[in-house]
């Protein structure tokens, strides 16, 4: 009876051990943040403590079969058989218990290392997330930046291309004006008017280069001497051919002498250039 005994308790005291692994399996499965991990390990502690139940009453199965063969010897079991029939049922029971100890070994480590690469994933998702929202920002304000400094240039840009339309087109007016006078009369108040439009087109210098605003000049200054030459003339009569003789009179502008036409020409040319450059830009 003894050993009967011995061995009943042997197999409680492994079944016991093997429960509280499934336990601690379990506990370890759940504890992680995340929750297909979690799953997976309790369906995994699940079965496990179910191998173990199976364990447990297949001890306790073997140990009531024993004792049965102990105090009822009349069922036929000698000694010999008895001693053999303990033997299996440890042989066995050691080997279930130690098969379920190391299937329980294997799916707590599984479970642990789940939930350690649940845990970088999530870790690494979330940095990836805030790189990305940096390098949005970042590329955010550059694009602005860029924006900003585009519509600064389109400005400037702006205002050379109308400053060059507008200084050659108070030019042409003046250039007409005092034509109109060598061909058909001179009319005071259409000069006046011109010299007017030159003084209000100044304010358009400021965004030309330097070869425009010193042609613009050379022929703003021909043009007053016409003018003035023409006002001095006593006779109305003879202004139209005194215009005549003015527009075709040359006179030294840097390296070129020039009459009043040939001014007005490149003058023309020079703004012409400078649109076209302004324009494909």
């Amino acid at each position: 009876m003894a050993p009967a005994r011995r061995i009943s308790t042997a197999w409680t005291m492994l079944a016991s051990a093997s429960t509280g692994g499934a336990g601690e399996s379990r506990v370890m499965a759940d504890g992680g943040s995340n929750r297909p991990a979690r799953a997976r390990g309790g369906w995994i502690a699940i079965v496990l403590g179910a191998g173990t139940i199976l364990c447990i009453l297949l001890a306790v199965g073997m140990s009531l079969y024993l004792l049965v063969l102990v105090y009822f010897p009349q069922l036929g079991a000698s000694p010999a058989n008895f001693q053999k029939l303990t033997a299996a049922a440890l042989v066995a029971l050691v080997g279930a218990g130690l098969t379920a100890m190391a299937a329980i070994y294997s799916a707590t480590r599984q479970s642990v290392t789940a939930v350690r690469v649940a845990l970088l994933s999530s870790e690494t998702s979330r940095q990836l997330a805030m790189d990305n929202a940096a390098l949005s920002k970042e590329l955010a304000d550059i694009k602005k930046s860029a924006d900003e400094a585009l519509a600064r240039l389109k400005v400037g840009l702006d205002a050379r291309h109308v400053a060059y339309l507008e200084l050659y087109g108070a030019a042409t007016v003046y250039f007409h004006a005092i034509r109109s006078g060598a061909l058909l009369a001179w009319d005071a108040n259409q000069v006046q008017a011109a010299e007017t439009g030159m003084v209000a087109a100044t304010r358009h210098l400021i965004h030309v280069a330097d070869g425009m605003r010193n042609e613009w000049f050379d022929f703003w200054q021909r043009a007053q001497e016409i003018c003035r030459a023409v006002y001095a003339e006593a006779d109305p009569a003879r202004r139209s051919e005194q215009v005549q003789a003015l527009i075709a009179e040359k006179s030294q502008h840097g390296r070129s002498r020039l009459d009043f036409r040939q001014l007005h020409h490149r003058l023309e040319n020079t703004a012409k250039s400078a649109v076209e450059v302004y324009t494909v830009g």
